[in-house]
């Protein structure tokens, strides 16, 4: 096993989930013409940071593949590592309900 893994042992789960996160989302999407719910429960920054505006793709494509790879790296290099993962999920789980119900208004 890689040295970096054994050091940032969170960092390599988020980079290992992101593919399984993008396919999930992309699959919910339908390619654009699907429901998104699945999208905005395993990549809700991503659907917050796409909006009403449809152009901003790349910046959606960026937040989508960095989002989980950021929750390990901050759960790493806490010392609180469950205090940590605990207000990301709490973030992150907060954020997918406000997608749900103000989807008009943040997300199409």
């Amino acid at each position: 096993m890689p040295n970096w893994i054994r050091r940032r042992p969170f960092l390599a789960a988020g980079v290992l989930l992101t593919p399984i996160a993008l396919v999930v989302g992309f699959i919910s999407s339908g390619a654009g013409h699907g429901t998104y719910v699945a999208a905005r429960i395993a990549l809700p920054f991503a659907c917050l940071g796409m909006g009403e505006y449809l152009g901003a793709a790349w910046i959606v494509s960026i937040l989508a593949v960095l989002q989980w790879p950021i929750y390990g790296a901050l759960v790493d290099r806490a010392s609180h590592k469950v205090l940590t993962a605990s207000i990301i999920l709490t973030m992150h789980t907060a954020l997918s309900a406000l997608l749900f119900t103000h989807s008009s208004a943040l997300f199409n």
